[in-house]
């Protein structure tokens, strides 16, 4: 998995709320597809119609292209479990989406496939959203090390992140890697352990 260190790039307001997983990419992109290919059924429903691709939805507009970030509402993932919701968005370029809220399977999907969720209060988010669509250039920063967003106008805006999935980021570990990356701590545990209560252990083990 890529480090998360500091991100530059351009942000992508998707500004509406109770996005679910089966907009973010419909099923039928879900079925005998492999990685890095799912970026082509991201939001398949809103970026394309019957004459091709939908002036309508921000992922289409030049100035947006090739984000690094998108920008969403509230409830921002919602539905179902599926994990290729996320996949399609790192598939795109995606490595950051800041909403007010989440749908809580789609945030812990986030941190195990190396993209940042930020939760920040829902005014917070409008005011970004604002300067993303009024900016010539709608460029902006985050800093997972410092905490920090830097907005299009030269705005900070601090973030809360779990200190133990802050850290995995930083070091680009997924779930398993970063077990194994206590590998030494857990087996020096568990030699201890069999010394002092060896009868909950395997005769031989």
């Amino acid at each position: 998995m890529e480090p998360f260190l500091k991100i530059d790039g351009v942000a992508v307001p998707v500004w509406r709320a109770n996005v679910d997983t089966d907009a973010i990419i419909p099923i039928a992109f879900c079925v005998n597809r492999k990685r890095p290919h799912f970026d082509e059924g991201l939001f398949h429903r809103w970026r394309f119609d019957e004459n091709g691709e939908s002036t309508n939805f921000t992922l289409n507009d030049k100035r947006y292209s090739d984000p690094k970030i998108m920008i969403g509402g509230n409830n921002f993932g919602c539905g179902s479990s599926r994990e290729m919701a996320v996949w399609a968005l790192v598939d795109y370029g995606i490595r950051s989406v800041i909403a007010p809220s989440f749908g809580e399977i789609f945030f812990n999907n986030c941190f195990q496939n190396g993209v940042l969720p930020i939760q920040l209060l829902e005014k917070e988010v409008e005011d970004l959203v604002r300067e993303v669509e009024t900016s010539e250039n709608p460029l902006m920063t985050i800093d997972l090390e410092e905490q920090k967003i830097g907005s299009p106008a030269g705005n900070h805006i601090a973030f809360d992140v779990n200190g133990l999935r802050k850290n995995a980021l930083l070091l680009g570990l997924d779930p398993i890697e970063a077990t194994l990356s206590q590998s030494d701590a857990i087996d020096a545990f568990q030699k201890k352990d069999r010394a002092t209560r060896p009868w909950i252990y395997s005769p031989g083990e």
